[in-house]
């Protein structure tokens, strides 16, 4: 009879092993992790977000490279948009090269290290004219108009963006220069180009403006 019990006692475990089998917990872990967030990231050497190169992988050929054809130190390659926000940091030695985002004036902002207010670092935004052009054998001196649109009200500066002419035989070569002038009879006061020539030469300048 004793003998029987633990072969019974035996047999009931088996029976249920499978229910304790069913318990088991299993973790598993990924790396690199597709999902995280983390308080401080450092990376080594570089960093490649998206398929920079658009070939449809995700490898090495994505980061920026160095003349030995390893990836650059200290580098950054996106595939797509940054975007850069506002720390509120006070502009200083421990801040020079930083760039941020000033949403009251819609401006990005660099520290140039010295401070202690940001510098703005956003280029020119604005409108600019088509190509205005004037050609004709002018006499020196003469100020010629863009016409109407091209007030000094409406553009605040303008370049010479062409100059086709040829050498005068006087005492000084011939040129175009970019004024605003109130043009008779009106009293405003229009953008155009001053020619100078010494021997009525054909002369073509063109310019741009800007708003």
């Amino acid at each position: 009879m004793t003998k029987i019990i633990p072969l019974v006692l035996g047999f009931i475990f088996l029976l249920f092993l499978p229910v304790f089998a069913q318990e088991e917990i299993t973790i598993t872990t990924y790396y690199p992790s597709p999902y995280g967030a983390y308080r401080d990231l450092q990376v080594g050497r570089a960093l490649s977000v998206g398929d920079v190169n658009h070939d449809g992988n995700f490898d090495n050929n994505d980061f920026i490279r160095d003349v030995s054809g390893d990836p650059a130190t200290g580098t950054l390659a996106l595939a797509g948009d940054i975007r850069i926000g506002n720390s509120g940091l006070t502009c200083g030695a421990a801040n020079a090269g930083a760039m941020r985002y000033n949403s009251g004036t819609r401006m990005l902002e660099y520290c140039d290290g010295i401070g202690p207010s940001w510098k703005t670092a956003s280029m020119f935004t604005g409108n600019i004219s088509p190509e205005v052009t004037l050609e004709a054998a002018k006499s020196s001196g003469k100020f010629y108009s863009f016409g109407a649109g091209y007030s000094l009200s409406e553009w605040s500066v303008c370049f010479l963006t062409e100059f086709n002419g040829m050498k005068g035989s006087g005492a000084f070569d011939d040129g175009c220069k970019i004024s605003a002038q109130a043009v008779v009879p009106s009293t405003d006061v229009y953008w155009g180009i001053e020619f100078r020539a010494d021997g009525g030469e054909k002369i073509r300048c063109s310019a741009r403006c800007l708003k």
